[in-house]
């Protein structure tokens, strides 16, 4: 039991999660005949879970795990895992750095696009090898987020520690180079399964190409998705890959049984292929597998822990958990500053914009107020400019006026007249014009003295053309009267018009 769990603690454990199923790989450390045991285990996982990520698809994974892990004995064990095409997707860019770092940058804009992976929030991870000075090789994996997250809570639950997470073609092509099988040109790399097939071009253990076919592709469907774009494949190779040679023409099969068989018959009618079933038994003549027939479907979790065991520049590739553990290692301090620190400029300028405002409108207050008493003193200055300005208009006009009028002495004028009526006689009007033309009317109770009054004042000096126009009987408070209208000229008249009453 002791050197069991000495083995354990020294082994290389890889779990794939493919559609359906887990498929577990041991590789045991290496004995004194230096041959390594290998030991593989496959066991349904889902079984009525639409989804990974939901709460019924973790249950299930939960207690096939558990029961993988109880039966293996794997409790406390490090764990790489394998998701299959059906969860990560993986994008290779390969060109001068620029280049790549200008075509990584915008896939991983990008990868919230991939709605084959679900809704929520995605998680990539790349990886970069040097071809040479100028140009690189790089791999980009994309997964769901909370994919990886129900995978790790399953595997903590169960008394896992995971170390590593990542696609299944990249160790698909791993382990088609361990073996061999693609040093002299590119090789097509076909992975079926319950969920459909997953397609990668590899060139001496690098993944050079990751295709899913859309929809839910299935074995019968390999004729068109593959041979009829084997032409647009090899010209994918020979553009972007210079270096790797050859015709784009063996394509080796991994998967569970039947469906594999499927997939090599039909292929096999091509003349122009040469298709292989992948037998993890020939990648290593040190290998003891302890099943007889270990199967294809192992291939993938096989090629993760060659990742581990032979750790090398050329098997490195991406790593989801690495970035996942970089963010979640973060303090919580850190982590929400730079997370709301966009919020909180924000709201600095929004709290600087809003008191600003309020100053302004304060300002703004205060200048209306002075604005409304400027305006009632404005319009009180105006209306005093107003009545200055006809004060002075009608000043001037008066005084041009008085310079350019003779006023004739009007008090000596009523004097004459006064002297010249007789006792019996009042006047009640004299009105006179700027010609000099003067009417007087009045009453008298004798008409005699009305002739007697005018030859009086045609007497007097300056009147002249004194003229009786007529007489009339009246009735007055003092009695019946003889009342008269006497038109006559005044010499040195003034200029206007004056109206004199004397029945005030």
């Amino acid at each position: 039991m002791v050197r069991k769990a000495k083995n354990l603690a020294n082994s290389v454990v890889a779990i794939e999660i493919r559609h359906s199923s887990l498929v577990m790989v041991l590789l045991e450390p290496a004995q004194k005949e230096s041959s390594r045991r290998v030991r593989t285990r496959s066991i349904r996982w889902r079984y009525e879970a639409h989804s990974l990520r939901s709460e019924e698809g973790k249950e299930e994974l939960l207690k096939a795990l558990k029961t993988l892990v109880d039966e293996e004995q794997l409790a406390g064990t490090t764990v790489n895992f394998t998701l299959s095409g059906e969860y990560c997707i993986t994008r290779v860019v390969t060109g001068n750095s620029d280049r790549v770092q200008r075509e990584l940058a915008s896939l991983e804009e990008r990868k919230d696009l991939y709605l084959l992976l679900g809704t929520e929030q995605k998680l990539s991870a790349r990886s970069i090898h040097e071809l040479d000075a100028r140009h690189q090789h790089a791999l980009l994996a994309v997964a769901n987020s909370k994919t990886l997250d129900v995978v790790l809570q399953v595997a903590a639950a169960v008394g896992l520690s995971v170390s590593l997470v990542e696609p299944a073609l990249v160790a698909l092509c791993r382990l088609l180079g361990a073996a061999g099988e693609d040093t002299d040109g590119p090789t097509l790399i076909i992975d079926s399964s319950e969920s459909g097939l997953k397609l990668g071009i590899s060139y001496r253990g690098q993944l050079l190409l990751g295709y899913r076919p859309a929809g839910r592709s299935t074995v019968d469907d390999v004729d068109d998705i593959f041979l009829h774009s084997l032409v647009r494949l090899y010209r994918y190779c020979d553009r972007y890959y210079g270096y790797s040679q050859g015709p784009l023409t063996r394509v080796f099969v991994c998967g569970f049984g039947e469906p594999v068989a499927s997939a090599i018959s039909l292929m096999q009618q091509q003349k122009q292929l040469t298709v292989h079933v992948l037998d993890p038994t020939t990648v290593d003549s040190q290998w003891e597998f302890v099943e007889t027939d270990p199967g294809s479907q192992c291939c993938a979790a096989l090629g993760t822990c060659l990742r581990s065991a032979t750790p090398n520049e050329l098997t490195a590739g991406p790593n989801l958990i690495e970035r996942l553990r970089a963010e979640r290692s973060r303090p919580l301090f850190t982590e929400s500053c730079r997370t709301f620190w966009p919020v909180a400029v924000a709201a600095m300028i929004a709290l600087g914009l809003f008191v600003a405002a309020r100053q302004e409108r304060s300002q703004c207050h205060r200048l209306g107020q002075n604005l409304q008493v400027i305006e009632a003193s404005s319009e009180e200055l105006w209306k005093l400019r107003r009545e200055i300005t006809e004060a002075e208009t009608k000043t001037t006009h008066l005084r041009t006026i008085a310079k350019e009028a003779t006023v004739p002495p009007w008090g000596e004028v009523l004097a004459f007249v006064a002297r010249c009526m007789p006792n019996d006689l009042w006047l009640d009007k004299i009105v006179a014009d700027c010609d000099g033309k003067v009417a007087l009317t009045g009453n008298s109770y004798r008409e005699a003295t009305i002739y007697e009054f005018g030859s009086y004042l045609e007497s007097s000096p300056g009147w002249s053309y004194v003229t009786v126009e007529g007489t009339w009987p009246a009735s007055t408070q003092l009695g019946r009267t003889t009342k008269f209208d006497i038109q006559c000229k005044f010499d040195d008249p003034a200029n206007g018009s004056e109206e004199l009453n004397r029945n005030d």
